[in-house]
C-alpha cells in the first residue's frame, strides 16, 4: 500500500395468431391447367401459397434447377430457400442401407455479407449446417422404401435471409415439395413447423427473439397422421411433460395445413415416379436364411446367463457369416451363382432383428432385463486431479468420462452463420472413439454423430445453466465415450451434469438423460416391388410395446430411438429418430412416461454422489467471485492489448472476465488461487495518485501530528499534517477533524516507504 503526504482542499465530493388460407397460382404469365415444368418458358414458375395461422408459406417449382429429379423454393416472409433432389438409376450392390446424403449450406450473400477468411470464401461446413443437414435427413429417411438402395443427394441452399427466423422448418417442407414433384419413389409428402412455447402459449414460426425467451423450442415433422421427426429444447430447467405434449398436438395440427400444397403441385405437374427395383429378398431365400440362421442364434439372445455387449456382438457375427456361407454354397450348387450380396444382407438382418422382435413382444430382452428396467448404474466425480470438474457414468456397457474447463467470455465459441446468435458460452463436444466399440478405426476429424450428439446433450444442459448475469463464464465439457452398447449421447448428458456439478458451476439442478424404444408388431414392411407416389397406405396404430433404456441391439432392430433429457422438473431437450414411415403421436406421448421414471431414478442416483455443485470444503475445489473496478481504470487493469489480464492469468491460473461495468469477474481453480487473483487485480486497479491532483479522502485514524487518510477506498492512504490542516494555526486535530469524516485533500509529495 502506498503513502502520500495530502494538503487540505476547499470541497467535499415484445405474437400472432391467425386461421389459415391458401392459394395457388401459376405465375408469369404461364398457362392456368396442368402443366409439365418442360413446358414452361424461362423465368416461369408454379406456385402453392397456404396461409397457417396467418403466416403465408410458398411453395415454388419449375423456376430453378429444372435439370435436378426434383427442386423447390420455399418462401416465408423475405427467408427463402431452395432444395434439389437427384437420385441414380443404378442399384448400389454393395450398400446396407439408404445410401441417402443431406446437405444443407450457407452462403453469406444471402443475408449481403463477404466472408471474412483469407480467399473470401466459405469453408467446410459449419456445425450448424451438419446440424440443420441432420435434421432434414431424420425426416426424409423413413418415407425412403427400406429396399430403396439407389444413392439419393438431397442438397439446401439458402437463397435469402431476413434474420429474423430459423431456415430448418422451411428446408424440411422445401426437401418434401422437391421429392413430391420429381420421378424418385418416396412415401411423403410432409409438413414441417418450428413452434415456440412462451408463457404456456404455442407460437407458430416464432421469430428468433421469440425462440430466446421461450420456455420450449421445438421442430417437428409429421404426414398427414403420424409424426416423423421432433427435436426440441427447453429452458429454465425444463418442461413439464403435459407442456411437451400439447405442444406436439399444437404442431402436428399446423405441419399438416402444409401437405395439400404439395399434392396440389404434383397433381399440377402429373410427372410419373420411377419404376426401381427394389432390394427384397425372396421369401426362398429368407426361408433358407431363416433355418440356418434361427438355431445359431437363438441360443445367444436367450442366453441364461446374460452376455455384455462384446460377446453377443461377436456370437452374432459369427452366426450371420456362418448361415450367409452355407446360403450362398447352396445357391451355388443348386443356382450356378450366389445370392446378390445386398439380398442376402438384408435377409440376414431381417431374420436376425424378427428374432429380437419376436422376443421383445414376448415380454423379455437379451439382457434379462424387464421392459421398462434401466440398466444397472454407476457414478462417481472428481476422480480427475488438475481439471475443474470431473465425472464417470456408466449404464450397463456404456460407459462416459466428463471433464469441465471454465473459461472468460473471451473463450466463447464464435459462430459465423446467417442466422442466430455470434457465440455461445456453453460448449460441449462429445467423442466416439473405436475402442468404445472394440474396433480398430482410423482416427480423423469430429464425425456428423460426434457433432450431432454433442449438440444435443449441450442443448440439454444448457436448460439448466446460470445466466451470464450469475456466471459470466464460458464453460466447455468434453464428454469421452468410453464404452457404447446405446444411448451414448444420454450417457453424455449424465455424465456432463454431474462433472459441471463437480466443477462447482452454480447450475440450476441436475439432468439426466435416457432413450426410448419401440417395436411395432408386426414388423412395418413394403410387399410390393415398386414404390408410388401416393402416401403410404398404413395403418394408424399397431400393437407395440415401449422399451425403457435401449441397447445397441434394440435401436438397430427397433422402430423408434426417442431420446429424452430433463430434470424433475421436465424435459431440456429431446431428439427423434424413427424407422418406419411414421408413428402415431400418442406413441410419443406415452413415451415422455417411460421416460421421465427412469429419468427419476438416475436423478435419485446422481443426488446421492453429488446433491448441489461443489463448494470449497474440497482442497481443489475451483472458486469463482468478483472484483470491482472504477470504469476509469478498467483500461489500466487490462494493459496493452490485455497484457495485464493475461500475466495475471498465466501466473494464476485463474480465467478473469472484465465487465465494462466495472466488474472483474475471476475463477479459479482453488481458493488460494482466487484471493492471488483477485489481490492483483485490485493492485492493478489503484488510481495513479499524482502529485498537485486533488482526491476525495476518508480520515481513518487521528494522531497528535496530523491525520491518516484514505485517498483511494482500500488502496491508498496520506498523511495529512497537522499544519495542512488550515490556513491557521491548529492547536488539536481533534478540534476539526473526526474519523470517518470525508474532506478533498491534495497530493503534496510521495513517500516511498510505508508510514
Amino acid at each position: 500500500m502506498h503513502s502520500y503526504l495530502l494538503r487540505a482542499g476547499k470541497s467535499f465530493t415484445s405474437a400472432l395468431s391467425q386461421a389459415g388460407r391458401r392459394q395457388s397460382q401459376l405465375v408469369s404469365g404461364a398457362c392456368t391447367h396442368s402443366a409439365s415444368l418442360s413446358t414452361l418458358a424461362p423465368g416461369e414458375s408454379i406456385q402453392e401459397e397456404v396461409w397457417v395461422r396467418g403466416q403465408p408459406v410458398c411453395f415454388e417449382v419449375g423456376k430453378l434447377a429444372r435439370l435436378a429429379s426434383g427442386a423447390a423454393v420455399v418462401k416465408m416472409d423475405n427467408t427463402h430457400v431452395m432444395a434439389t433432389a437427384v437420385s441414380q438409376f443404378y442399384l448400389d450392390e454393395d450398400s446396407t442401407s439408404i445410401p441417402l446424403q443431406v446437405e444443407y449450406r450457407e452462403r453469406l450473400w444471402a443475408v449481403g455479407r463477404i466472408p471474412n477468411t483469407f480467399n473470401r470464401r466459405e469453408g467446410g461446413p459449419k456445425e450448424r449446417e451438419v446440424l440443420i443437414g441432420r435434421a432434414i435427413d431424420r425426416a426424409l429417411r423413413p418415407l425412403f422404401h427400406p429396399g430403396y438402395f439407389y444413392e439419393t443427394q438431397v442438397i439446401h441452399s439458402v437463397l435469402c435471409a431476413d434474420g429474423m427466423q430459423e431456415t430448418d422448418a422451411a428446408c424440411i417442407n422445401a426437401a418434401s415439395a422437391a421429392l413430391m414433384v420429381s420421378d424418385i419413389p418416396w412415401l411423403g409428402p410432409l409438413g414441417c413447423v418450428r413452434v415456440a412455447v412462451i408463457q404456456g402459449d404455442c407460437v407458430l414460426f416464432p421469430s428468433l427473439a421469440q425462440q430466446e425467451e421461450a420456455e420450449l423450442n421445438l421442430l417437428y415433422a409429421g404426414t398427414a397422421d403420424k409424426a416423423l421427426m421432433v427435436e426440441a429444447s427447453g429452458s429454465s430447467g425444463g418442461v413439464p411433460e403435459k407442456v411437451f405434449a400439447s405442444s406436439l398436438r399444437f404442431a402436428h395440427e399446423a405441419a399438416v395445413q402444409l401437405i395439400p400444397p404439395q399434392l396440389k403441385l404434383v397433381e399440377r405437374i402429373g410427372r410419373p415416379k420411377r419404376v426401381m427395383r427394389l432390394v427384397e429378398p425372396s421369401p426362398e431365400l429368407l426361408e433358407d436364411v431363416r433355418s440356418i440362421l434361427t438355431p445359431l442364434t437363438s441360443n445367444i439372445l436367450h442366453s441364461l446367463t446374460p452376455l455384455d455387449k462384446s460377446e453377443r456382438s461377436r456370437g452374432l457375427a459369427r452366426s450371420r457369416k456362418v448361415a450367409g456361407d452355407r446360403v450362398k454354397e447352396k445357391y451355388s450348387s443348386v443356382f450356378g451363382a450366389e445370392p446378390a450380396k445386398a439380398d442376402l444382407f438384408t435377409a440376414l438382418n431381417h431374420v436376425e432383428g424378427q428374432m429380437v422382435r419376436q422376443q421383445i413382444l414376448a415380454g423379455s430382452r437379451c439382457d434379462g432385463r424387464g421392459l421398462k428396467s434401466v440398466r444397472p448404474l454407476y457414478a462417481e466425480v472428481g476422480g480427475t486431479p488438475i481439471v475443474h470438474g470431473s465425472s464417470i457414468f456408466s449404464r450397463g456397457d456404456t460407459q462416459a468420462m466428463a471433464t469441465v474447463t471454465v473459461g472468460g467470455m473471451d473463450d466463447q465459441q464464435k459462430l459465423d452463420s446467417i442466422v442466430g446468435q455470434g457465440s455461445k458460452r456453453l460448449m460441449l463436444h462429445y467423442s466416439f472413439p473405436p475402442y468404445a466399440v472394440n474396433e480398430c478405426r482410423k482416427l480423423g476429424g469430429d464425425s456428423r454423430r460426434e457433432i450431432g450428439h454433442g449438440a444435443l446433450a449441450e442443448n440439454a444442459l444448457l436448460g439448466v445453466l446460470p445466466s451470464e448475469a450469475t456466471f459470466p463464464f464460458c464453460v466447455r465439457v468434453n464428454s469421452e465415450i468410453t464404452g457404447s452398447n446405446g444411448s451414448s449421447s444420454m450417457a453424455a448428458v449424465c455424465s456432463g451434469s454431474l462433472a459441471l456439478m463437480d466443477a462447482g458451476i452454480p447450475m440450476l439442478e441436475h439432468v439426466a438423460g435416457v432413450s426410448v424404444g419401440l417395436v411395432m408388431h408386426p414388423p412395418v414392411e413394403e410387399t410390393s416391388e415398386e414404390t408410388s407416389n401416393e402416401p403410404a397406405s398404413r395403418e394408424s396404430s399397431f400393437p407395440g410395446t415401449l422399451l425403457t433404456d435401449i441397447m445397441g441391439l434394440e435401436d438397430h432392430h427397433g422402430d423408434m430411438d426417442f431420446k429424452l433429457a430433463g430434470t424433475r422438473q421436465g424435459i431440456t431437450a429431446a431428439q427423434l429418430d424413427i424407422k418406419p414411415a411414421g408413428l402415431p403421436l400418442e406413441i410419443l406421448i406415452e413415451a415422455l412416461d417411460c421416460a421421465r421414471d427412469a429419468r427419476l431414478e438416475l436423478l435419485d442416483l446422481f443426488s446421492q454422489t453429488l446433491a448441489s455443485p461443489r463448494d470449497a470444503t474440497r482442497a481443489n475445489a475451483p472458486k469463482f467471485g468478483s472484483v470491482t473496478v472504477e470504469k476509469d481504470l478498467l483500461g489500466k487493469v487490462i494493459g496493452p492489448q490485455g497484457s495485464n489480464v493475461k500475466g495475471i492469468e498465466r501466473t494464476t491460473g485463474a480465467r478473469i472476465t472484465v465487465n465494462k461495468s466495472g466488474l472483474v469477474n475471476i475463477f479459479a481453480p482453488s481458493q488460494e488461487a482466487f484471493d492471488q487473483t483477485a489481490a492483483l487485480v485490485t493492485e492493478a486497479g489503484v488510481p495513479e495518485i499524482r502529485v498537485g491532483s486533488r482526491y476525495l479522502g476518508k480520515v481513518m485514524s487521528l494522531k497528535d501530528f496530523g491525520a491518516i487518510i484514505e485517498v483511494v477506498e482500500g488502496s491508498a492512504l496520506g498523511l495529512l499534517h497537522i499544519s495542512e490542516i488550515a490556513h491557521g494555526h491548529t492547536a488539536s486535530v481533534n478540534d476539526v477533524l473526526i474519523v470517518g469524516q470525508e474532506l478533498e485533500v491534495q497530493c503534496m509529495d510521495g513517500i516511498q516507504e510505508g508510514m
